[in-house]
């Protein structure tokens, strides 16, 4: 990762009407990782450590925020609010970083699985991990999670 892959993100962003605050830390950051169980690839930890944003909304793509209030909304609670998403994902090597931009439940996901240190972004129908349905494939969403952001 570089700094400029981050800077553009965020220029991309503010320029979308998002705006982002720079942080001087991250005190949650070590215990969010602990609770996903790896440490999260860049951009996406950077973005994170070094900057507080409301959810932001890309074509296809709802972010949780990262303000660390302890909202419904925020990736420090989000992610584990529903116990049978959560227990379903975390193990398989997925961490849910935001929903559809339609306002669905499905789980927006960095795969982190084969590229650990640079994931997709797959999509899960909810339904599937609720019923325990044998067979739930991940929808790639995009290739990575700059490719995601920018592409909006």
């Amino acid at each position: 990762m570089t700094d400029s892959q981050v800077i553009e993100i965020t220029e991309h962003l503010q320029i979308l009407g998002f705006p982002l605050e720079h942080a001087v830390d991250c005190p949650w950051l070590a215990k969010l990782e602990a609770s996903f169980g790896r440490r999260l690839p860049e951009p996406y930890r950077s973005l994170l450590e070094f900057y507080r944003f409301r959810a932001f909304d890309v074509p296809g793509f709802e972010s949780f925020s990262n303000l660390g209030d302890g909202s419904d909304e925020d990736i420090t609670v989000a992610p584990f609010k529903d116990p049978a998403v959560r227990d379903w994902l975390i193990p398989r090597g997925f961490l849910q970083i935001g929903r559809p931009d339609t306002g669905s439940y499905d789980p927006v996901c960095l795969d982190m699985r084969t590229r650990p240190d640079a994931p997709a972004i797959v999509r899960f129908d909810h339904e599937d991990i609720l019923l325990n349905r044998s067979r739930i494939e991940p929808i790639v969403v995009a290739e990575s999670f700059s490719a995601l952001v920018l592409a909006g």
